[in-house]
């Protein structure tokens, strides 16, 4: 599995399928069209988990990432840094997206965003130093690309998505909290024996 940044907590399935240098093949995609200008716009993309049951994840019977988004950047902004999950894309990218994509309109934050659901190859972008770099991820638009095979695709599809990735933190954050206390335990018992030792030798 690649390193992926702390504060992203991604990677753990999808980014585990990576090889170097290669695409992942043919993803269900949610991309949610943001601002932009006549050069093109940025795109918040992530992998489509919406079908899964939010119950299910949170129990640990299927499997969801905590954060599918394609890219996971930490960034500094007016009220200090937060996470984004936006990339830009050409005009001519997104035509061919538009074109080829399920495509619905969603009100977020009291605005109408334009959401598409997508099925296409996805890459690893590179860095400074030519390196893939697995907190951003891309769409490749020179490839196959359809609409999403999701056949529940609509109006609610943010509301769904939402709702299987917090279960999947839930599960996360329960898995972390089960790890701890048994280290603890684990602690306390050695804490135990080697008082028992001590007590032994007087």
């Amino acid at each position: 599995m690649w390193f992926i940044p702390h504060y992203a907590q991604r990677g753990e399935i999808y980014m585990a399928k990576f090889e170097k240098g290669s695409s992942m093949k043919q993803m269900n995609l949610i991309g949610i069209v943001k601002e932009g200008n006549e050069k093109g716009k940025y795109i918040a993309f992530q992998v489509d988990q919406s079908l899964k049951n939010p119950d299910k994840v949170r129990e640990g019977k299927t499997q969801a990432d905590t954060n599918p988004y394609l890219v996971s950047n930490e960034v500094e902004g007016k009220n200090g840094k937060y996470v984004s999950h936006d990339k830009f894309y050409q005009q001519s990218q997104i035509d061919k997206m538009m074109e080829a994509a399920k495509v619905t309109t969603v009100e977020m934050n009291g605005k109408e965003r334009t959401v598409i659901g997508l099925k296409a190859d996805v890459f690893p972008d590179k860095n400074e130093k030519g390196k893939p770099d697995f907190s951003n991820i891309v769409v490749n638009t020179k490839s196959d690309m359809s609409k999403t095979d999701n056949p529940r695709f609509g109006k609610t599809i943010i509301d769904k998505q939402a709702s299987v990735n917090a279960a999947a933190k839930e599960h996360r954050a329960a898995e972390i909290k089960a790890k701890e206390a048994e280290l603890n335990a684990e602690l306390e018992a050695d804490g135990v024996e080697k008082e028992a030792e001590d007590t032994m030798e007087l």
